[in-house]
């Protein structure tokens, strides 16, 4: 038996439909996979995956990058207490949280959907002022660290900083979904709500072109000479990298 691929309403007559069905076997509607909030904007807005840290076009119903993830399960067990998980609606989505330690878990996709993630993408100065209204995270670290075990498949998830500069390290099956202990989602939303998001994508933007410039540097500047009187191989210019990507940055930065 192949997994289960959850289900979506139908617009037409309200049928919970399989989300891989080509049409409503009840009223022949077609199957529309909704999409993250903030999505109805142009094509430019980009939504940030919690799962693999990219942004992908707010068009699009789903990360391209990730898995599905949907299942029809509900519920569980709590991965940090072992506590029973309780299905919890969380705008247009049901999540499950567990009452005991108040930790949540989002599959698939949920977490786009269930908080706005998308960015439009801003210029170095709206940048600046973003970081600065960036509140400082009161997530405590935790003193030893402790691998949690999927909530659907089982298997021990991986730890990643949810988004660079959030502060919050959460607990993630790029098959299945993520889970956030007590504090960390509301910290996250804080983050992504004061302007983080755009802080990551506005980094990403300027460090990919300071990559760029510096590829183009590389090409049109001599390898420097060794001692011995040959030029090093194109290895050998990396003591320079550093101090340019790092000027460039500066420059491309607020």
């Amino acid at each position: 038996m192949g997994e289960p691929v959850g289900t979506v309403v139908c617009l037409g007559c309200g049928a919970a439909v399989r989300r891989d069905a080509k049409a409503c076997p009840y009223c022949g509607g077609e199957v529309v996979l909704r999409k993250p909030l903030g999505a109805s904007e142009p094509a430019e807005r980009r939504t940030y995956c919690a799962r693999c840290a990219t942004l992908y076009p707010a068009d699009a119903a789903r990360c391209p990058r990730c898995p599905p993830g949907a299942t029809d399960a509900r519920g569980g067990w709590c991965p940090r207490c072992a506590g029973a998980l309780a299905p919890t609606t969380m705008g247009p989505v049901t999540v499950d949280r567990c009452a005991a330690c108040g930790g949540t878990w989002f599959d698939g996709d949920e977490l786009e959907h269930a908080v706005d993630l998308t960015t439009r993408g801003v210029s170095s100065t709206e940048a600046a002022e973003a970081r600065r209204s960036i509140p400082r995270s009161k997530v405590a670290l935790e003193r030893e660290v402790r691998y949690l075990a999927c909530v659907r498949c089982g298997e021990r998830m991986a730890r990643r900083q949810v988004a660079r500069g959030a502060g919050v390290v959460v607990d993630l099956c790029r098959d299945h979904g993520v889970w956030f202990d007590r504090d960390e989602l509301e910290t996250f939303v804080a983050f992504a709500r004061a302007g983080g998001l755009e802080v990551v994508r506005f980094d990403g933007v300027a460090a990919a072109e300071a990559r760029r410039r510096l590829a183009e540097l590389k090409e049109r500047v001599p390898a420097p000479l060794s001692p011995m009187g040959g030029a090093f191989d194109a290895d050998a210019t990396g003591w320079v990298a550093g101090g340019l990507v790092r000027a460039l940055l500066r420059l491309l930065g607020p």
